[in-house]
């Protein structure tokens, strides 16, 4: 079962970088609006269309990337990152999510950090 919407936050990758990512994800994305700190894109998807929201180092240095749309190609958080480790430039990356599945009303403590050397654990912000 998938989640509502998927929030991942990356460290590492310019905001160039998780473009290409994205647009390596979906059958096709726009840029909706941007500034200097965030950009907003429409994606398309298995024929829907749907919001990702990108804001640049909201959270000690990491820039947050939202999936606003159910069904993903990941079904959850932890997948959406372990492919984002997987395919985003190495160079001192590092990924956060939510450790479990959210929903609304719960108070999401334990995250999950991943980066080269796995996965662990964490309190965050801490």
């Amino acid at each position: 079962m998938s989640q509502p919407d998927i929030e991942i936050y990356v460290k590492g990758p310019t905001k160039e970088q998780i473009q290409v990512w994205l647009e390596q994800q979906f059958d096709s994305l726009h840029i909706s609006s941007q500034g200097a700190q965030r950009q907003a894109y429409i994606a398309n998807w298995q024929g829907k269309k749907f919001e990702i929201m990108v804001l640049l180092k909201v959270q000690n240095g990491y820039t947050s990337i939202w999936f606003n749309h159910a069904p993903l190609p990941w079904p959850d958080d932890k997948s959406c990152a372990q492919q984002a480790l997987q395919q985003l430039p190495p160079a001192g990356l590092s990924i956060r999510c939510i450790a479990s599945s959210w929903q609304e009303g719960d108070a999401p403590d334990q995250w999950l950090h991943m980066d080269g050397d796995g996965e662990r654990l964490m309190q965050w912000p801490a």
